[in-house]
């Protein structure tokens, strides 16, 4: 069975990656392509427990591993900068109510990553401040 998703990303029928039964190989047999274990490719690795090949791109041991990634860091900054423009936009009595409409809803959205990088600048900090009390004593 392949999903939509199958189709946009492969253009064809492909076997399901996940479920009993399945093969190693990921495209049909009449696709002509090489099944996935055979792909020569520097970020896979093997997953003995499914026993496919799946790139390293989607694993990370922990949040703060994902959290020190600069492009990650970059990318929150860039939204943690659009939730304060909104912010301060949204204050703004001129503002017609089509635009605070959707000005509010991207506010919402943004408010519990906001919240969440918050807890996390604060932990950091918290964690420099007995890191610097520990090496004092």
């Amino acid at each position: 069975v392949c999903t939509p998703l199958c189709l946009s990303l492969f253009g064809h029928e492909s076997q399901t990656l996940f479920g009993a039964g399945v093969s190693s190989q990921i495209w049909s047999s009449s696709s002509g392509r090489p099944p996935l274990s055979d792909v020569k490719h520097a970020n896979r690795t093997d997953v003995p427990h499914w026993g496919r090949v799946m790139f390293k791109r989607f694993f990370h041991s922990d949040l703060g591993e994902l959290y020190k990634n600069e492009s990650v860091q970059v990318y929150l900054e860039q939204l943690m900068e659009e939730h304060r423009d909104l912010s301060k936009k949204l204050q703004h009595a001129y503002l017609s109510e089509s635009d605070r409409k959707g000005l509010t809803k991207k506010h919402t959205e943004l408010l519990p990553l906001a919240s969440v990088f918050r807890s996390i600048e604060q932990a950091q900090k918290d964690l420099e401040e007995v890191s610097s009390l520990l090496k004092g004593e």
